[in-house]
C-alpha cells in the first residue's frame, strides 16, 4: 500500500473493518499481513469511524471471540493516537445516493472521507480500494 504524509510528518490512517478483523483474529488468512501493516502505522494518527467499531465488535461476536472483543475495546479506548471520528448521519446517508454503488454505507463513507481529507485508507476490501483510486 502507498501512503500519504501530512505537512507535519504524521500520517493519518483511516482503518476499515476488514483490516481490524484480520488484525484481531489470529486464524484469519490476512492476519500476518494486518499485523505487519499495523507495526508500520501504529505510531501514526489512526482514525476509526464509530460504525467500524460496531462492525468489528459484531463480526468478533459472531465468531465467538469474546476475549478479542475486550482487547479491541481497550485498544480504541486507551490508545493515545487513535481518534474516533464524529458522526454526521445526514451527510453520510447523502453520500450513498451520490455514489449509487452496490456497497455498504460504511464502505462508501470511509472511501469518501479518505478521498476528501487525503487519509490513507487501510482496508483489504478490493471494492473500496478500487473506488478510492478513482
Amino acid at each position: 500500500m502507498e501512503f500519504n504524509s501530512t505537512p507535519y510528518g504524521y500520517r493519518k490512517y483511516l482503518l476499515d473493518t476488514s483490516f481490524l478483523v484480520s488484525l484481531w483474529i489470529p486464524e484469519d488468512s490476512l492476519h500476518e499481513k494486518a499485523h505487519e501493516l499495523f507495526q508500520d502505522i501504529s505510531h501514526e494518527v489512526l482514525l476509526i469511524h464509530p460504525y467500524v467499531i460496531h462492525e468489528v465488535i459484531t463480526v468478533l461476536a459472531y465468531k465467538n471471540k469474546q476475549k478479542e472483543i475486550a482487547t479491541f475495546i481497550t485498544f480504541f479506548q486507551e490508545s493515545q493516537n487513535i481518534n474516533v471520528l464524529s458522526l454526521d448521519i445526514k451527510n453520510e446517508c447523502s453520500l450513498y445516493l451520490k455514489y449509487n454503488k452496490k456497497m455498504s454505507l460504511i464502505d462508501i463513507i470511509l472511501t469518501d472521507l479518505a478521498k476528501m481529507y487525503s487519509y490513507n485508507l487501510v482496508t483489504f476490501d478490493k471494492q473500496m480500494l478500487k473506488l478510492f483510486k478513482k
